[in-house]
């Protein structure tokens, strides 16, 4: 009885307090709808104060601005600073210029100076023959073959220097000098032909007798120059197929006597190695005062080789600035008779271009003013 009576007064004590079960739901509900509302009212006020905001950025009016401080010119630009962009851009272009100049001296395998010569080949320079235009050929209103310039302008700079390479061979051997010379080069092209022509000119020039031989029986250039291609000649004698009196021609422009290279011919280095050959040489020795024999280059042919050993002196003349060093020096070393090298010539010397190298870069400079008063063209 005491145990229901309790029970009923619990049950009493939470009809009173409002603690039933079915409370206890609609309270859970209701703090639910309390949180999910608290948080749409916090949303929503969000809003509105977006809006508004919104509503007077599109309302705005701005006002009219006042001036603080007038906005005038810079008087010096700020950027970039002058001297130090210029000390800069000169140092990086004296030295980007220093190793191009550098650069480009290293790939130059050719000869440029006198002591490049002497200290790769062993042999002194007789003379530098400077390039001839048609400027320079021009002489009363006519251009004139290189090997007539020493006839014609006998006190120009080019006669000069042909004077000067007759002189170099006479001293190459002062107690017997030299009658028979021969000129050859390392490649076709560097002017070996023209510079025997104009040598032996220039020698007849002084009253001598001079016999021009074209010993390039492969490629007779010389032959045509003075228009003696279709006439017989050195290979007809050495096949007893002609007299000298009727081969060997004067040349009243260039003042020589002239033997054509004759035929055409399939064994070049045999007829000129043959003992015939040595006895012509022989006899022209005797009959004139100078025999200059023009030769192929040692490079691609035997034949200058075979000549050697029947002159007196050899002149190597080489393509300034252009023919490669060790070409040259293997060249000269394939000639058995290589202490017969008298020199080197240095021919189409490049004036403009060989300033860089020094005033004295190479033998007979006649490039300075200073000389200009020595020679009439």
């Amino acid at each position: 009885m005491a145990k229901a009576k309790v029970d009923a007064l619990e049950q009493s004590l939470r009809q009173v307090t409002g603690q039933t079960g079915g409370d206890d739901e609609v309270a859970i509900k209701l703090r639910e709808l309390e949180r999910t509302a608290a948080v749409n009212k916090t949303l929503f006020e969000d809003f509105l104060q977006r809006s508004k905001i919104t509503e007077e950025q599109s309302t705005f009016e701005p006002r009219d601005a006042r001036v603080i401080s007038a906005a005038l010119p810079p008087g010096a630009p700020s950027y970039p600073v002058k001297g130090r962009t210029f000390i800069i851009a000169l140092f990086v272009g004296l030295l980007i210029g220093t190793t191009s100049a550098y650069a480009k001296e290293m790939l130059n395998a050719g000869f440029t100076t006198p002591r490049q010569v002497e200290e790769v080949l062993e042999l002194p320079l007789l003379a530098s023959v400077s390039q001839m235009g048609e400027r320079d050929l021009t002489v009363d209103g006519k251009v004139l073959s290189i090997p007539l310039y020493p006839v014609r302008k006998p006190l120009s700079r080019f006669s000069e220097s042909m004077r000067a390479l007759r002189n170099g061979v006479q001293m190459a051997d002062v107690d017997n000098p030299p009658k028979v010379l021969q000129l050859t080069s390392t490649v076709p092209g560097e002017g070996k032909t023209t510079i025997a022509m104009s040598l032996g000119c220039s020698i007849a020039t002084s009253g001598l007798r001079v016999l021009f031989i074209d010993a390039d029986l492969r490629h007779p250039s010389a032959s045509r120059i003075l228009g003696l291609q279709k006439e017989k000649g050195l290979v007809d004698l050495l096949l007893g197929q002609a007299e000298v009196q009727n081969v060997v021609r004067y040349q009243d422009d260039n003042k020589i006597w002239a033997l054509a290279a004759g035929s055409p011919t399939q064994n070049p280095a045999d007829l000129l190695g043959s003992e015939r050959l040595k006895l012509l040489i022989d006899k022209f020795r005797k009959s004139f005062d100078f025999v200059i024999m023009d030769t192929p280059p040692v490079g691609p042919v035997i034949d200058p080789v075979v000549v050697a050993g029947m002159v007196d002196k050899i002149l190597y003349v080489v393509k300034w600035g252009v023919t490669a060093r060790e070409m040259v020096q293997h060249a000269i070393e394939q000639l058995p008779h290589s202490k017969k090298i008298a020199g080197i010539v240095f021919n189409n010397v490049d004036e403009r271009l060989a300033k860089k190298y020094g005033k004295y870069a190479y033998a007979n400079y006649y490039g300075a003013n200073y000389y200009s008063k020595y020679y009439s063209g």
